[in-house]
């Protein structure tokens, strides 16, 4: 009985010890300081933490509620070497599905305003943005990005850091972005076609 009782001990003290493989242990706390605001204890998934949010920008407001919607699980975790592969579910408002409805109505504002002074139109469109995509978001039918994404961090040296040159990461950068990131990719391509 006291051999049975010292394995149990003993294979609960492994597993609790091992635990969460440390690339996770990132992510997570890396999605869990954008769903709270915290984007300058970001290190994993965004190296330059202060580019990820412009605070001096009228829609970071906007964008920080949207993060605070965001859900994740991470539902498996590979470590192979010097790469960890994460499974995660991740749902996040879309709100690049909303782009050209907004950029319909900046171009309607900067042109009702023509003969104005720069500085208020500017002012004018960063307002709009702010409210446009604050009521989106405050919309019962909000649009979510929903999927099941691969996360992949390499090491480097010590540290666990987000492998941005791995094309399996691209749904997971789409859905961080709030859905941006397929609508740059889109100009870059379209911008290139009109360069051949």
């Amino acid at each position: 009985m006291r051999k049975i009782l010292t394995i149990i001990m003993l294979t609960l003290l492994l597993t609790v010890s091992c635990g969460k493989p440390e690339a996770q242990k990132i992510l997570e706390k890396d999605l869990n300081a954008l769903q709270s605001g915290e984007i300058t204890n970001i290190t994993g998934i965004s190296p330059n933490s202060k580019e990820f949010s412009n605070t001096n920008s009228e829609m970071s407001a906007a964008f920080a509620n949207a993060y605070k919607k965001l859900t994740y699980k991470v539902t498996k975790t590979k470590v192979e070497g010097d790469t960890a592969t994460m499974n995660v579910d991740l749902k996040i408002p879309e709100l690049a599905s909303y782009f050209p409805e907004y950029f319909q109505k900046a171009m309607e504002l900067r042109f009702s305003t023509l003969n104005g002074k720069e500085e208020d139109i500017e002012a004018k469109i960063k307002n709009l943005a702010k409210e446009f995509f604050e009521e989106k978001l405050n919309s019962k039918d909000l649009k979510y990005f929903e999927k099941n994404v691969e996360v992949v961090f390499k090491k480097e040296g010590n540290e666990w850091k987000f492998d941005e040159g791995n094309s399996k990461n691209k749904d997971f950068l789409d859905g961080l972005t709030l859905g941006f990131a397929s609508i740059l990719e889109k100009i870059n391509k379209d911008n290139k076609n009109d360069g051949k």
